[in-house]
Formats: C-alpha cells, sequence, structure tokens
C-alpha cells in the first residue's frame, strides 16, 4: 500500500552510510523519544541512522502501526 506524503508519521531518506528518518508527527516524535533516546543525532528536523540499522528502526515504525514516506 503506498503511504501518502502528507499523511505519513516519518519521511524517510536513503543515503547510503547514514539515512535520515523525519518525524511529521506528534506519534512520530513521542516514538523516537521512546524507541531511540539517547542514541539520537539530529540533522536538521531529522534523526540520523547508520545503514546497519535502518532495517530495524523501520521495523519497530511499522510494528506501531505508524507510517513511513520514503523520498
Amino acid at each position: 500500500m503506498a503511504v501518502d506524503a502528507k499523511t505519513a508519521d516519518f519521511w524517510f531518506r536513503f543515503s547510503g552510510s547514514v539515512s535520515v528518518l523525519f518525524p511529521e508527527t506528534d506519534a512520530a516524535r513521542t516514538w523516537i523519544d521512546e524507541n531511540i533516546g539517547g542514541e539520537v543525532q539530529w540533522m536538521g528536523r531529522g534523526v540520523a541512522i547508520e545503514w546497519r540499522y535502518v532495517d530495524s528502526i523501520l521495523a519497530g515504525v511499522a510494528l506501531e502501526g505508524l507510517t513511513v514516506f520514503s523520498l
């Protein structure tokens, strides 16, 4: 199922070694606080994610029923 950019909880940009996850809703920001917590490295409005953690983080987001729009 396609995710609409206007209603997605997160926007995600895959950039190779470091990707960025942008929280777009309050639920997304709460998810980051509760699940990534002290390990967060912000890049502007988004959270930097090393390539080796991308699959686990996106799986966790999906388990919570949150949506991701890939840029």
